[in-house]
């Protein structure tokens, strides 16, 4: 996303937090503006960053599966 560099993990960080990590996520640009434009349908303004941790919920299985049965 735009002026973030999200592809390069932290070394550092990564051994204090690489226990607490079950999965990951990849967010295109496009998936982080469309988490944007449905974030500001309800009311809420959010950029790219902001918006990124909806797209991924909406891309993981969990996210996905509450869709299908039409929860949230």
């Amino acid at each position: 996303m735009c002026g973030m560099n999200c592809g390069t993990l932290s070394t550092t960080a990564w051994l204090a937090l690489k226990e607490g990590v079950d999965a990951s996520v990849v967010v295109e640009d496009k998936q982080a503006h469309e988490a944007v434009l449905e974030l500001e349908g309800v009311g809420v303004k959010a950029g790219p960053c902001g918006a990124a941790t909806l797209a991924a919920f909406t891309e993981s299985d969990w996210g996905r599966r509450k869709a299908r049965v039409g929860v949230g």
